[in-house]
């Protein structure tokens, strides 16, 4: 396999698109926006966008938005909110941040190096969801009367979603009625075509790769998984591994 510099990045990022506004408080600094289990979207708006094909084509939109509790992407269409062929998806340019799509999930880009990129996604916290006590101050039996009402949201007890050929009106009127979602964030490596999650145990388990040279490369370089700048090394790491590893099988 050639060393390629991921470019889809890049040739996204060149294209005009707008961003997202930046609401603000009476005292004129940034609101912070959080999803809801009314309107599950990394978003607080539908922005404009553009989608590369894996025809290498690109697509302009006008409102596209990425669904946190499935990872896909919607747009709107005549009013209505739609979910995208993700089969025909390969990267998204959404106001000033990049996507991937990844096994028909978007994971956003937040570096791009030469072997490969650091990418994160945030999700709904389903075990959190479904925790008889999910904090806030919720009792169990609200916590209860919440999930039961969640499918109806747009959000099931799995993360799944029902967003897709609701109308924007009524999306929009329901969306104020929403309780905050508990989420969480996850980081990955992407290298040499594969999803690697970000910890130490899983590098280590990755097929292909010597947990023995791992081990005294993280040493070496200092790796700290609470600090991701420490961990870029990792992916010039991994790729030559899984690249010695790929011709090594083929010979």
């Amino acid at each position: 396999m050639k060393k390629v510099r991921l470019l889809w990045a890049t040739m996204l990022l060149s294209l005009p698109v707008a961003l997202p506004a930046q609401p603000s408080n009476p005292g004129g600094s940034p609101v912070r926006y959080e999803p809801l289990d009314s309107w599950p979207y990394a978003y607080e708006d539908f922005i404009s966008g553009v989608v590369r094909t894996r025809k290498g084509g690109t697509l302009e939109y006008d409102q596209l938005n990425v669904n946190i509790a499935n990872g896909k992407l919607h747009y709107v269409e005549k009013g209505t909110i739609m979910q995208a062929d993700m089969n025909n998806v390969y990267t998204v340019l959404v106001g000033a941040e990049v996507y991937i799509n990844y096994m028909g999930a978007l994971y956003k880009v937040l570096d791009e190096l030469e072997k490969g990129a650091y990418l994160s996604r945030v999700s709904v916290d389903v075990d959190r969801l479904n925790s008889t006590d999910i904090g806030y101050g919720v009792s169990s039996s609200t916590a209860t009367s919440r999930r039961a009402t969640l499918t109806s949201l747009g959000i099931d007890s799995a993360g799944g979603n029902n967003m897709t050929d609701m109308s924007m009106s009524r999306a929009i009127e329901q969306k104020g009625s929403g309780s905050v979602l508990p989420l969480k964030t996850e980081t990955y490596f992407y290298v040499y075509n594969i999803l690697i999650p970000a910890t130490r145990r899983d590098v280590l388990a990755t097929p292909g790769v010597d947990p023995k040279a791992a081990k005294e490369f993280m040493k070496k370089n200092k790796v700290n998984w609470n600090k991701p700048l420490t961990q870029y090394p990792l992916i010039d790491f991994l790729y030559d591994q899984l690249d010695a590893y790929n011709k090594k099988n083929k010979q």
